[in-house]
């Protein structure tokens, strides 16, 4: 019975994996003729439309709580934008070979939070795995040269892009477990994040004047829309799969996503 209770949330976790990788790649391509700031804004105002429009037509009144509500907005002010922005400008400068090991350290961080926090046991399998995680992110520090965006050189402390975005997701996951308990609609949890992180991430490009960097052309419009909506439908998917399953099951399964 246990196993039979732990396969959904594995099956599908792995599925989250396969569309986080298409839409990093999809990304990738994106930015080559554009940059993380134009991957950022597509990426959000995508997601919210179609998160929005699956609350619309999903989500009855009665799943809408204040406290939930609120909780959620509060997760949005990190992530995505700050998380996702990170990562992108991690994907930019190394390239996606290189900073999504880094971004899987994810489940360190996410393991040793939810053994703080939320009281969770954890076998040896999962330090194992962090651990050869771990050794990944030493050994890609180790290399040198060329091998970022557009064949630029890059440095040892691109690699803190990553690094913090892993960190903070690790925190978040945590966040989005306990608040699963506070609103059960992934879908609308999904949408209150995203919604909250385009109003603030918004603000911040308008006040800061970023928003003269957006570059967007027919070809990255293209690869950027489609890994938008990819994201948006990962983004409920880690709901899903949260709420599903033990933290220190699913998020080591996301370090697959390389």
């Amino acid at each position: 019975s246990r196993k039979m209770n732990e396969a959904q949330p594995i099956a599908l976790t792995l599925c989250l994996c396969l569309l986080t990788a298409v839409s990093r790649i999809l990304l990738k391509h994106g930015i080559e003729s554009s940059n993380a700031l134009t991957g950022m804004v597509v990426s959000l105002i995508i997601g919210w439309i179609a998160l929005t429009l699956a609350s619309l037509f999903t989500v009855p009144l009665s799943a809408f709580n204040t406290k939930g509500v609120l909780f959620f907005a509060l997760i949005g002010l990190v992530a995505p934008p700050v998380v996702r922005y990170l990562t992108y400008i991690g994907v930019e400068r190394l390239g996606a070979a290189r900073s999504d090991p880094v971004r899987a350290l994810t489940p360190l961080f996410a393991v040793v939070f939810a053994m703080l926090f939320l009281g969770e046991k954890v076998g040896l399998n999962a330090f194992w795995g962090t651990l050869l995680i771990i050794g990944g992110v030493w050994l890609l520090s180790r290399e040198g040269g060329r091998g970022g965006a557009r064949g630029r050189t890059w440095s040892k402390k691109d690699l803190l892009f990553p690094f913090a975005a892993a960190v903070l997701a690790g925190l978040v996951a945590n966040m989005r477990k306990w608040g699963g308990g506070v609103l059960p609609s992934p879908v609308l949890a999904a949408t209150v994040a995203a919604t909250s992180a385009l109003i603030v991430f918004g603000a911040f490009t308008g006040v800061t004047g970023r928003w003269r960097k957006i570059q967007l052309n027919r070809r990255s419009t293209l690869y950027l829309l489609l890994s938008g909506l990819l994201t948006s439908a990962t983004d409920v998917l880690d709901l899903v799969a949260l709420n599903s399953g033990r933290i220190s099951v699913v998020v080591p399964l996301l370090a697959t996503t390389p």
